[in-house]
C-alpha cells in the first residue's frame, strides 16, 4: 500500500475526529491530533478541553509534531487531524510530511 497522509480540514467541533476514525481504521492508519493531547492533560488535571487549551497547547503542537515525524519514519499512513483552515497550516503539514518522505502521496 501507497504511503498516504491525509490532511483534515475543518472548524473546531465539525466532526474531522469522528469522521476520520470512521473511514480510516486505526489499525491501518496512524491518527495525529493535537486535540487529543489536549484532551488527555485536560483529563489528568480535572479540567474542561476548552480550560486546558491554553495551558497545554504550546506542548501539544510540539508532541503533535513528533507523532507526524514518527509515523512517517515508520512509513506508516497518516491522518493529520487539526482544523487546517489556512493554506499556511495545511502548507507546513505537507513539509513536515514530505521532509521525511517525499514519496508520500498528500490528500
Amino acid at each position: 500500500m501507497a504511503k498516504v497522509a491525509f490532511i483534515l480540514v475543518g472548524l473546531p467541533g465539525s466532526g474531522k475526529s469522528t469522521w476520520s476514525a470512521k473511514h480510516f481504521p486505526h489499525e491501518s492508519y496512524e491518527h495525529c491530533s493535537s486535540d487529543a493531547i489536549i484532551e488527555e492533560d485536560a483529563a489528568a488535571i480535572g479540567l474542561t478541553y476548552d480550560e486546558a487549551f491554553p495551558l497545554a497547547i504550546k506542548r501539544a503542537s510540539k508532541q503533535f509534531t513528533f507523532m507526524v515525524q514518527d509515523a512517517a519514519l515508520k512509513g506508516k499512513s497518516i491522518v493529520i487531524d487539526r482544523t487546517n483552515v489556512t493554506p499556511k497550516t495545511r502548507a507546513q503539514n505537507v513539509r513536515l510530511v514530505k521532509e521525511i518522505d517525499p514519496s508520500y502521496k498528500i490528500v
